[in-house]
């Protein structure tokens, strides 16, 4: 296998639990934060010069054929690092409160022309159909954050995408 091969293999398992990590805050509708991505991929660098590890076998093997490759390479992995991004805004509960008032006052409606009679069944009616307006406002919302969420992790990947790129093309050179 040439050191570009092995180096890939190695920058792909780190994307893939960079990007695992992303997923949970997707999952979560929570923010990606820039300072905890940044700390994970420093953990993640210190392998390649941290004794006993996968990554730091291959920079030793890689120093022993090509001593200057090697401080290139050292040198590009220590500079890499996130660049913050604009993030777009998470979208407030405000469309949540309109369903829920939405779904009331629709429920409320219904039963008047329904359940003329029943004053009962125009408070359930009320409550049902706010309790739909909430389900369907909540889903609005969190489909929203998602999206944002999404979009700033397909930013951070393309910024760790172009750094294992960086790093691949130094690689290759000890393979020469």
């Amino acid at each position: 296998m040439t050191f570009k091969d092995e180096f890939e293999h190695q920058w792909t398992r780190l994307s893939s639990f960079l990007e695992a990590e992303m997923i949970r805050c997707v999952h979560c509708l929570k923010p990606i934060e820039f300072e905890t991505l940044e700390t994970l991929l420093l953990n993640e660098k210190k392998r390649w010069h941290a004794a006993g590890q996968y990554q730091n076998a291959w920079f030793n093997k890689l120093s022993s054929k090509s001593p200057q490759t090697a401080q290139r390479f050292s040198k590009a992995l220590d500079a890499l690092c996130f660049e913050r991004i604009k993030s777009s805004s998470m979208p407030s509960s405000a469309p949540m409160a309109g369903a829920v008032a939405g779904g009331a006052a629709l429920g409320f409606g219904l039963m008047q022309l329904f359940a003329e009679t029943n004053p009962m069944a125009k408070v359930v009616g009320s409550i049902v159909m706010g309790v739909g307006g909430a389900y369907a406002g909540n889903e609005f919302v969190a489909r929203k954050k998602r999206s944002v969420i999404n979009g700033d992790k397909r930013k951070y990947m393309r910024q760790l995408r172009d750094m294992g790129a960086t790093l691949s093309i130094i690689a290759a050179e000890a393979d020469a």
